[in-house]
């Protein structure tokens, strides 16, 4: 078995490779200036996206600490209505 020498020898086909034409790649391969802008927006849009993202993120958090202080500030009233209302109700009784 000839292996390099393409011989009688299958045993990596029998085509041989006598010029490259680069004609039948795709742009991204050849390197395309079109697909390349189109990548650059694609990132900047991504930055753009993961900014934002992030923006709502950080908008949400502080919504649920503010939301987590009101719901202890509303605990605070509602057991201080009740202690008043048991005030009132002693007083009314008498």
């Amino acid at each position: 078995m000839d292996r390099f020498g393409g011989g009688s020898s299958n045993l990596y086909g029998n085509t041989i490779i006598t010029s490259f034409d680069p004609g039948h790649l795709p742009n991204d391969i050849k390197g395309g200036k079109s697909i390349s802008i189109e990548n650059k927006i694609k990132d900047d849009d991504n930055i753009l996206m993961n900014s934002s993202i992030k923006k709502v993120m950080q908008k949400n958090r502080e919504l649920h600490k503010q939301v987590a202080k009101l719901k202890i500030e509303n605990d605070k009233l509602t057991k201080e209505n009740i202690k008043y209302k048991k005030i009132v109700e002693k007083y009314k009784s008498k």
